[in-house]
């Protein structure tokens, strides 16, 4: 094949050629291996808990808490056993985010050719979303749904920006199906059904062009009905498969109190104490006590829907005033509003308190956290004080008629609060968040972005690069906007909830520098 006679290859060409390919195999084996002892070595061994973890290790049902996490790590417990599960959980965490690196940068390697210089800082980019609480520990090592949505989501963007660069029905089914796998995940991964339906109404509107102006017209007319088509379809999809699998996470969680209950008895306890081995921080309820707590015989995809809820209620009350009492004619709702009132008063969790300059968008950000807080000690005050009103067999209704009427009149404010968010949530994106150089943060963030965006419009005006590596940067900064914008309205932009492109961002930057370095290179030294 490589033979040195007449019409074939020489054998300098030939020996030449090898050498480069083992120069590439040998780069490829290192900076794997560095990646993965990274990943085992770095921060503190073992594992990792949050104040959160315990729902998902006792499978605890909860408003926003998606069955998958809890199944995948209830699966280590059925293999491993109580004692060793959480650290089986880690290993299974570490090894999938190497191989989704590994598989996001072989893509890469693929379908741009970069240089080596490129896929290593490239790499090293990728690596950031997983050091967010570097030095204590890494996000593999955690137990939280983000060691599997951040890995994850880098084989939907495989799936999306082939969607966009090659069109192909197989890679738009693979981004409806990775975005429904991290939406089983965490529910805030139901924006990847948005950026799927971009690709689907990009795709369209694509094949149309390439015809006549009558066809394109018809497609700008039917890929908008058609990405909201595909939407619709994908929650209905999304309610199906969470309902099936919030059944079997019930049923396990039944055996799981079960044998809790069982193993208190033999000990003449009232609950079993669930050890945390060292690498592990207990945090949730109980110190990390697994209490045989009641699992509800069926269930259904009010996680899904009713966290929504639940977010507008904390973004409104966020923003009421005292004198908004006036809002309900229901005396009831009157006297659940003034406990929501005092329990946001006690902790200072109103607009009021909020803080001035680049930083107040913590205040904001933690005062709506709050707002979980102060439903809950509203309510509890309001129960006490009126033990049989019949607000309480329909809390939901009450807290919705509290959030509309609140939202009517303080909207404006919220929007304003929401538009204050929006800058941090970008620099986010590109930079990590230090108070104290809060404005060279802000200032580096635009000059990320001018980079990006300025390399994008030069180089596609000159032709500078290809238009695969223009459509992955294209796809990179939709990705952190749509991240940004949707995050913030719906939710709020703290970094961990906005951080997942950050490597792509980076990956896709490399590629139009290098590429616009070397045409420009080749440029100069023709004329010269």
């Amino acid at each position: 094949m490589f033979g040195g006679g007449a019409g074939g290859m020489p054998g300098s060409m030939k020996r030449e050629i090898m050498a480069g390919i083992r120069k590439e195999i040998i780069f490829y084996i290192g900076l794997g291996a560095a990646v993965l002892s990274f990943l085992v070595f770095a921060g503190k061994p073992g594992y990792y808990e949050y104040p959160d973890s315990w729902q998902y290790i006792t499978i605890k049902g909860a408003e926003g808490v998606m069955p998958l996490y809890q199944l995948f790590i209830h699966l280590h417990r059925l293999v491993l056993g109580e004692k060793g599960f959480l650290y089986g959980v880690v290993v299974t965490q570490t090894l999938l985010t190497a191989l989704c690196l590994f598989l996001f940068v072989f893509w890469v390697c693929r379908r741009f050719h970069p240089g080596f210089w490129v896929t290593g800082l490239g790499t090293l980019a990728l690596l950031v979303p997983f050091t967010l609480d570097f030095p204590e520990t890494l996000v593999n090592h955690s137990i939280l749904t983000e060691a599997l949505t951040y890995p994850l989501f880098y084989l939907f963007v495989i799936a999306f920006v082939q969607s966009v660069i090659g069109g192909r029905a197989r890679w738009l089914l693979g981004t409806f199906g990775t975005a429904l796998l991290l939406a089983l995940i965490r529910t805030q991964m139901q924006i990847c059904f948005g950026f799927a339906a971009l690709a689907l109404m990009y795709g369209i509107v694509a094949k149309a062009a390439k015809k006549s102006k009558g066809v394109l017209l018809l497609g700008c007319t039917a890929a908008v009905p058609a990405g909201i088509l595909a939407l619709l379809l994908s929650e209905a999809v999304l309610l199906q498969a969470n309902g099936r699998l919030q059944t079997v996470a019930a049923r396990e969680a039944a055996k799981l109190a079960g044998s809790a209950q069982a193993g208190t008895a033999a000990l003449g306890e009232t609950t079993v104490p669930w050890k945390c081995p060292d690498g592990g921080r207990a945090a949730g309820p109980g110190n990390g006590i697994l209490a045989a707590a009641a699992v509800p015989a069926q269930a259904d995809s009010s996680n899904v829907t009713g966290q929504f809820d639940s977010v507008l209620l904390c973004r409104t009350l966020y923003e009421m005033e005292e004198e908004d009492s006036a809002l309900f004619a229901d005396p009831e709702i009157q006297k659940l509003f003034r406990k929501f009132y005092e329990a946001a008063e006690t902790s200072k969790a109103r607009y009021a308190y909020a803080g001035k300059g680049l930083w107040m968008w913590k205040d904001i950000m933690n005062g709506t956290a709050q707002g979980a807080y102060t439903s809950t000690e509203g309510w509890k005050a309001y129960r006490e004080e009126n033990p049989q009103s019949a607000l309480l067999q329909n809390q939901t209704q009450a807290n919705r008629t509290v959030a509309f009427a609140l939202l009517k009149k303080h909207w404006p404010r919220m929007l304003y609060h929401t538009l204050w968010m929006l800058p941090q949530g970008f620099v986010s994106t590109v930079f990590f968040q230090v108070e104290k150089i809060y404005g060279i943060c802000h200032l580096y963030t635009l000059l990320a972005y001018g980079a990006a965006i300025g390399l994008l419009l030069t180089g596609s005006r000159f032709r500078l690069f290809s238009p695969e590596r223009g459509k992955f940067m294209l796809c990179a900064l939709a990705l952190n906007a749509g991240m940004v914008v949707v995050i913030s309205v719906v939710f709020f932009g703290m970094q961990r909830y906005v951080i997942y492109g950050f490597g792509v961002f980076y990956m896709a930057l490399l590629l139009l520098a290098e590429q616009c370095g070397r045409v420009l290179w080749t440029k100069i030294k023709s004329r010269f």
